[in-house]
């Protein structure tokens, strides 16, 4: 009902996963709609990630992937989604590069601001939002699977080297 209100009211055309992003960004962050409207990918070539937000002053950076699905193994298929986003995540805060340019705009806002900002963030927040309960996607072996690929990562070994965290959470 949120959703439809808020499509109907700003007039747009995204999937409902999209608007659920930008929503959870505007009430989990207290940024405004064009800040989080910004903050969310439209269309493909995202590198799994739905939405970001960067908190500079704690230095955190939020990587959201959004399953709006009672359908158990699409909610998965998010975990999955966090596994390709570590992965370009590691090539632009460990290596300084990508294969290929980011042409989704909100993907390139991300890319440079982790050129500007990536000695800085001491956290990083793997977050999938999602309509099932955490406890339910918490046991299922795709999360430990998640879990154990982010730990062996470069990005892992590259922010704990240097006293800095990253953190698979569901909301």
């Amino acid at each position: 009902k949120e959703i439809r209100r808020f499509k109907t009211e700003h007039a747009l055309d995204y999937s409902e996963e999209n608007i659920v992003t930008t929503l959870h960004l505007m009430n989990t962050h207290l940024i405004d709609k064009d800040s989080a409207f910004d903050q969310t990918s439209f269309g493909g070539s995202d590198n799994g990630i739905d939405g970001w937000h960067y908190n500079e002053r704690r230095g955190e950076l939020f990587i959201y992937q959004s399953k709006l699905s009672e359908n158990y193994s699409i909610v998965l298929h998010g975990l999955r989604d966090l596994m390709t986003a570590t992965n370009w995540l590691s090539s632009v805060i460990v290596k300084g590069k990508v294969q290929k340019y980011p042409k989704n705009k909100t993907i390139l806002n991300l890319y440079m601001l982790l050129a500007r900002k990536k000695q800085d963030i001491k956290k990083i927040h793997l977050v999938l939002v999602s309509l099932m309960s955490d406890n339910e996607l918490e046991d299922a072996p795709e999360y430990k699977k998640t879990e154990n690929f982010i730990r062996k990562s470069e990005l892992y070994e590259n922010l704990h080297d240097n006293g800095n965290r990253i953190v698979l959470e569901i909301e």
